[in-house]
């Protein structure tokens, strides 16, 4: 079974957004990719799955849900393998994007509050603003310190 960050994947339909901004350089954002990279690796070939990166803009690999193929797992690693840190935390945007897919569920992976972007949190703590956010989506919040 795929997981990401040791939580299982049941969704068939998911979305992975990764926060790339500046205070994830380093060693941060090389586990977390190295973590989302076997977790689409691990995806079953019914899946599909879409990447959302940001930073102070949003990138996406595909406008759609793709196939959970061989083909468009390794297209999808090769994205977050490039993804380089930088800028602020738009964390609203992202998850504006994320939220346009048809997907079951949405795996956000972030180190701080939203600074930057449509909406910024002033002065708020990160662990509070991803628990709140977690549970007002029906998800759950869980820190990974690497």
């Amino acid at each position: 079974m795929a997981t990401y960050y040791g939580l299982p994947l049941y969704a068939f339909r998911l979305v992975f957004v990764l926060d790339t901004s500046g205070s994830m350089a380093g060693p941060r954002l090389d586990a977390a990719k190295r973590e989302l990279n076997a977790a689409i690796e691990a995806l079953p070939d019914y899946a599909e799955f879409g990447v959302v990166a940001f930073n102070s803009r949003v990138d996406l690999w595909q406008s759609k849900l793709v196939p959970a193929t061989l083909a468009a797992k390794k297209a999808a690693t090769r994205f977050v393998s490039a993804q380089k840190a930088d800028a602020t935390t738009a964390s609203y945007d992202a998850l504006e994007a994320a939220f346009r897919f048809d997907a079951e569920a949405v795996y956000f992976l972030s180190d701080g509050a939203p600074k930057g972007g449509k909406i910024a949190q002033p002065g708020g703590a990160a662990d509070a603003f991803l628990d709140v956010l977690a549970k007002e989506n029906l998800g759950s919040y869980r820190r990974v310190d690497e």
